[in-house]
């Protein structure tokens, strides 16, 4: 057997079993052919393994990576805080329970209404811009609420661009926060210390395709930018630094591509003494990623013409980034026969498509593969980020049901198989409304 073969077979065999026991159960079916798969102890095991590295953080899960309230639940139950890009989803961490202390609420877009809620919810915020501390210096008068280590800004660090553009945070020209260096220190600078209510420093620089020498750089430039305000102030005004972005993962195999005790090492060697303040982490993609599949039953194997194509019942639906950007967005795949049991057979190029109506609409194109037939099954692997979260409604194809499993292979169902009534609800009133 050639070495891709064996690696397919590899990376099959440790799926089937738990593919198996969902057509055992009767999850997938005519009905919900396509699902995804939660190994629960993966999962706490990555959530322990942050904490361990890094014991007196609150990490703040990136709640935008994946918004499955049952994969939250299992990081608010390890200990984990949350972290909000939107008031939808600061919602959700309050609605779902989390330590109030440990929310982190950092959408770049705030309106007066937003920081309000969030004011009187006592969480963490982070601004973003000077119209967002008007805002803010405008609310307080009226609210009853102690902000002290509460509210923060939201720099820019600079550290540059990473490898992938469009998820890197901190080049030169990022959408978000006040940059903070070079001719636009000394303004920064005095903002903070003139609103002295602002009492933390928070970046974000992106996550996949940014290196653990980029991220441990923002650290240091925002304790060194902490302990000037400190210094200027006369007192420890600055309390709290956010670290917003977080480590690579590796979608080309089964291991992590960075151990966070390797990121917290290097952290503490270059950025002596950071018990001088509390820290957030904001990781998502690296904690969950790795700990998922999805599973999709093949409809049909077109083979007229020069080319195979299968068509399956995932495509850029929930695979978004995957379709219109396949150079950078990589997922492995493997085939399942329709007992769940791994294909063996010379792998051979095919297509493989999804459901929506255009035909760009592919996962893979030419991908080497065991030969695939109508009523095979599917895998998608390393899928716990940043692909249901980015779901489209085009096409209004039914959302697919969700499962976390343990050890034992008991199934929980986090969310099940989207009605037909709940998809159409998306696209409004079935009688308009006079206004």
């Amino acid at each position: 057997m050639n070495p891709a073969a064996a690696a397919h077979l590899s990376r099959a065999s440790r799926v089937s079993a738990i593919v198996k026991t969902a057509l055992a159960k009767n999850l997938l079916n005519d009905e919900s052919p396509v699902l995804d798969l939660y190994d629960l102890e993966g999962l706490r095991g990555r959530f322990k393994e942050v904490q361990d590295a890094l014991p007196s953080w609150n990490h703040a899960f990136a709640i935008k990576t994946n918004p499955i309230r049952g994969v939250m639940l299992e990081a608010k139950n390890c200990g984990l805080g949350a972290e909000a890009a939107s008031i939808g989803e600061l919602e959700h961490a309050l609605q779902l329970g989390f330590d109030r202390s440990k929310i982190v609420y950092d959408s770049p877009v705030k309106t007066k209404a937003h920081l309000k809620h969030a004011l009187n919810a006592g969480v963490v915020i982070n601004l973003d811009n000077l119209e967002e501390i008007e805002k803010v210096n405008q609310l307080l008068p009226d609210l009853n609420v102690d902000v002290t280590g509460k509210i923060g800004m939201r720099v820019n660090p600079n550290v540059g661009a990473g490898k992938i553009a469009m998820s890197s945070t901190a080049g030169k020209s990022s959408k978000f926060g006040l940059p903070m260096t070079g001719e636009f220190e000394d303004e920064v600078v005095k903002i903070i210390l003139e609103n002295s209510w602002i009492q933390g420093l928070h970046q974000h620089i992106g996550s996949q395709g940014i290196s653990l020498d980029q991220l441990t750089l923002g650290v240091e430039r925002l304790v060194a930018l902490a302990r000037k305000i400190n210094e200027l102030a006369g007192t420890k005004q600055i309390k709290y630094i956010d670290v917003g972005g977080g480590i690579p993962t590796d979608y080309e195999s089964d291991n992590e591509k960075v151990a966070y005790a390797e990121y917290a090492k290097l952290v503490n060697e270059r950025v002596p003494n950071l018990d001088e303040f509390n820290f957030h982490s904001e990781f998502g993609r690296s904690l969950v990623t790795k700990y998922a599949i999805s599973v999709s039953k093949v409809e049909t194997v077109k083979t007229w013409g020069d080319r195979i194509t299968v068509l399956t019942h995932f495509g850029s639906n929930q695979f978004l980034r995957e379709v219109y950007l396949p150079d950078t967005w990589f997922h492995r795949m493997s085939v399942l026969d329709q007992n769940g049991d791994p294909k063996v057979s010379d792998l051979i190029e095919q297509d493989v498509g999804g459901p929506l109506c255009f035909q760009g609409d592919y996962l893979a194109k030419a991908r080497a593969l065991p030969e695939i037939k109508p009523g095979d099954y599917i895998v998608m692997h390393d899928i716990g980020g940043y692909t249901y979260a980015l779901y489209s409604r085009f096409n209004s194809i039914q959302a697919p049901a969700v499962y976390g499993y343990d050890a034992s292979e008991n199934f929980y169902e986090f969310k099940s198989r989207e009605s037909l009534a709940e998809t159409l609800s998306f696209w409004g009133h079935l009688k308009p409304r006079a206004m």
